[in-house]
């Protein structure tokens, strides 16, 4: 399975286990590791920012499809931002 297999309900519901565990917990449990840039895309979603491929990776294990592969080259964070549009979520850039 890939990130392209994920819909809106399963990223709403990475959001709400974010809004539940915290950041750190979901680090914990769905980072791939730090991203090496200073550039972050952030998804921003009822006030809030939340980590975009993050928020996939967490989408796809917590929707039953298992964990997206780790490491880095799994997806793009262009590829993200743009799936993410296409399911009607916003996603602003942080950094410098």
């Amino acid at each position: 399975m890939a990130y392209r297999d994920i819909n809106r309900d399963m990223v709403l519901l990475s959001l709400q286990e974010f809004d539940r565990l915290g950041r750190d917990v979901m680090l914990e449990r769905y980072s791939s590791g730090p991203s090496g840039k200073s550039i972050c895309w952030y998804i921003c979603h009822k006030g809030k920012h939340y980590d975009q491929k993050l928020i996939l990776r967490a989408a796809h294990k917590l929707s039953g499809l298992g964990p997206l592969p780790s490491g880095r080259g799994t997806f793009t964070a262009g590829e993200a931002r743009r799936h993410l549009g296409k399911l009607g979520f916003q996603v602003v850039r942080k950094g410098p």
